[in-house]
C-alpha cells in the first residue's frame, strides 16, 4: 500500500514537470524537489540499489553532475558557481530518481507524453492570441514564459511525440478500429502541423532548421522501415515538399546576397525632377540590390519634410533609402511619392524593409540575417555574435586548457577575451559562449568537455538506442540546439535534457510498443 502511493506520488511529479515545463519555471522546479523527496521517503533502498547495478548508466550519465561540482575548486567565484549547480540539479535527478524508480506501465508513459503535447499546445495557442491582440516590435517576445530558443525545443519535441504517437495508433488500427482511436489520430495529427505553423509564426529559425532536419530523417526512417507502397508514395511526396522548401530557402539567399555588376554608364544618371543621382557600388547589398543607387539626397530630404512631421536625419535616411530598395524603388522624389501611408508609418517606426513588416512568412525571419551577414553588422546580429562569442570562448579555452576555470567563471573569463581582444561586443556583457560544448569546456576544461560528449553518445551507441526513433529524435533536437545555445545554462533547458533523458531512457517497462521500436 505505501508503495502504491508512493508510486502515484512520482506519476503525479512527472506529470506536473511535462506540464508546467512550458508555462511556469517555479511549479516547475516543486515538481522536481517533490519528485526527489518522494523518490528519498520510499526507503526501498536496496531495489534501488539493484536497479543501479542492473542499470549501470544511470551512474555513467547521472555522475556527470559530480564531476562538474568538482570544479568549483577551480573558481574564484564561488557563489554564482553554487547558482548554477543549484540549475543544474536535474542532471542528477534525471538518472538517478527516474531511473532507480519503478517504470511507469505504458498507459502512464503515453499519458505523461500527451499531457506533454497538450500543455505545449496551450502555450502555444496563448502565445499566437498574445501576438494578434498586441503591437510585437520583437517576435521572440510572444513567448511569455521562457526563452523562445527553448520554447522551440519543447515545441519540436512535441512535434515529434505527436508524429510518433499518431503513427503507433495508426498501427493499432488493425487490431482495434475504434472511434476513439480514430479521434486520437486526427487530433494528434492537427497538433502536429500547428507545431510547425507555429514554428514559423514565432519565426525562431533554430527551431525551423532543427524541424527540417528531424524531418528529412523521420520521412527516411519511415520510408525505409515502411514496406507498403501506398504509404511511401505518401513518404516520397512529403520528402519532394521539404525538398523543394529548402530549395526556395536557397533561392531566396541567393537573391538577397547575389547581384549583377552594372557599369555605371549603364545607369540612369538623372532624376525625373533633374537632380544627379549618387551611385554607390560599395554599399550595402540586400533583397538583391545595391542599396546606394539611385539616390538623390537632397530630393530625399525635401520630399521626405513635405510627407511626415518625423526630422530627417542621418538616422532616417539610412532607413528610408533601404526602405526604398526593399520595395524597388528609386531613392528620390518619385520614390518617396510612391510610398503609401502604412510605409510611411513603417519608416517612422524604423522599420528599413519592406519584407519586416510581414505579419508571417519566411522572408521575415530570413531578411534579418542576411541582411547581418550582407553589411557585417555583429551587434545587429544574433547569428554574427555568436560567432564572435565563439572565438572568444576559444580564446579563454587556450587559458585554461585542461582543468578549465571553474562552474560560475566561464561567462567571466569570455568577457575579459573580449575586453582584451577589443571586440565589438564589449558593451555587451555575461552572454556566455551560446555553445554548451564550449561552456563546459570552459568550466572544467578537456575532461569534462570530453566525459559531457560520451554522456551525450552513449545511451545512441551503447545502450543502442539508434534502433529507438522516439529516443533518436530526442537526441537530434537537444544535440543540434547544444551548437548554437547554452541549453543546459538554464533551468528550463537542463530539466528538458535532463528530465526527458531519463524519461525517455528508463521511465517506461522494457517492452516493445510499436513496430518502429526494437
Amino acid at each position: 500500500m505505501r508503495h502504491t502511493i508512493h508510486q502515484k506520488i512520482h506519476f503525479l511529479c512527472l506529470l506536473t514537470v511535462v506540464i508546467c515545463l512550458p508555462v511556469s519555471k517555479y511549479v516547475l522546479s516543486m515538481g522536481g524537489i517533490f519528485m526527489a523527496i518522494n523518490w528519498a521517503l520510499e526507503w526501498n533502498w536496496k531495489e534501488k540499489w539493484q536497479l543501479l547495478m542492473k542499470k549501470k548508466s544511470i551512474a555513467v550519465i547521472g555522475c556527470f553532475y559530480f564531476a562538474l561540482a568538482l570544479t568549483l575548486f577551480f573558481t574564484d567565484n564561488y557563489k554564482q558557481g553554487f547558482d548554477d549547480l543549484i540549475v543544474q540539479l536535474p542532471l542528477l535527478y534525471g538518472p538517478f530518481v527516474i531511473g532507480t524508480s519503478k517504470p511507469l506501465a505504458q498507459k502512464q508513459y503515453f499519458q505523461i507524453c500527451k499531457a506533454f503535447v497538450l500543455s505545449v499546445v496551450v502555450a502555444t495557442i496563448i502565445s499566437v492570441i498574445f501576438y494578434c491582440s498586441h503591437e510585437i516590435g520583437d517576435i521572440r517576445k510572444i513567448s511569455l514564459y521562457i526563452s523562445h530558443i527553448r520554447f522551440s525545443l519543447l515545441i519540436l519535441l512535441a512535434l515529434c511525440f505527436s508524429i510518433f504517437y499518431t503513427y503507433t495508433q495508426i498501427d493499432a488500427l488493425s487490431t482495434s478500429a475504434t472511434t476513439y482511436r480514430w479521434v486520437e489520430i486526427f487530433c494528434y495529427t492537427i497538433f502536429a502541423i500547428w507545431f510547425i505553423i507555429y514554428l514559423f509564426i514565432a519565426q525562431t529559425l533554430t527551431g525551423i532548421g532543427i524541424a527540417i532536419f528531424l524531418a528529412f530523417f523521420t520521412l527516411i526512417w519511415f520510408f525505409i522501415k515502411v514496406k507498403k507502397s501506398a504509404v511511401r508514395i505518401v513518404f516520397s511526396l512529403f520528402l519532394i515538399m521539404l525538398i523543394s522548401f529548402c530549395g526556395y530557402t536557397g533561392y531566396l539567399c541567393y537573391t538577397f546576397l547575389h547581384v549583377e555588376k552594372t557599369a555605371v554608364a549603364t545607369l540612369t544618371q538623372f532624376s525625373k525632377s533633374g537632380s544627379l543621382y549618387q551611385h554607390d557600388f560599395n554599399s550595402i547589398i540586400e533583397n538583391g540590390q545595391y542599396a546606394g543607387l539611385y539616390v538623390a539626397p537632397d530630393e530625399l530630404a525635401q520630399t521626405w519634410q513635405e510627407q511626415s512631421q518625423l526630422p530627417y536625419n542621418d538616422t532616417l535616411k539610412n532607413v528610408l533609402i533601404r526602405y526604398l530598395n526593399s520595395k524597388s524603388l528609386t531613392k528620390d522624389r518619385e520614390g518617396v511619392l510612391a510610398l503609401s501611408p502604412i510605409d510611411l508609418q513603417n519608416i517612422e517606426n524604423g522599420i528599413p524593409n519592406y519584407y519586416y513588416t510581414e505579419r508571417f512568412g519566411i522572408k521575415k525571419a530570413l531578411y534579418p540575417i542576411l541582411f547581418s551577414i550582407s553589411s557585417h553588422q555583429i551587434n545587429n546580429s544574433t547569428l554574427l555574435q555568436r560567432v564572435e562569442l565563439w572565438k572568444m570562448s576559444i580564446f579563454a579555452i587556450q587559458k585554461h586548457f585542461w582543468t578549465g576555470g571553474g562552474i560560475g567563471d566561464h561567462k567571466l573569463a569570455i568577457d575579459q577575451e573580449i575586453i582584451a581582444h577589443q571586440s565589438t561586443l564589449m558593451e555587451k556583457k555575461n552572454m556566455g559562449a551560446h555553445n554548451q560544448f564550449l561552456s563546459y569546456f570552459l568550466i572544467g576544461g578537456v575532461f569534462l568537455f570530453l566525459y559531457f560528449v560520451f554522456i551525450l553518445i552513449y545511451p545512441v551507441i551503447f545502450l543502442k538506442k539508434y534502433k529507438n526513433l522516439s529516443y533518436l529524435l530526442f537526441f537530434f533536437i537537444i544535440f543540434w540546439s547544444l551548437f548554437t545555445e547554452d541549453t543546459l545554462g538554464t533551468q528550463t533547458g537542463v530539466t528538458l535534457y535532463a528530465f526527458f533523458n531519463g524519461f525517455l531512457l528508463y521511465g517506461k517497462e522494457e517492452t516493445p510498443i510499436s513496430t518502429i521500436e526494437s
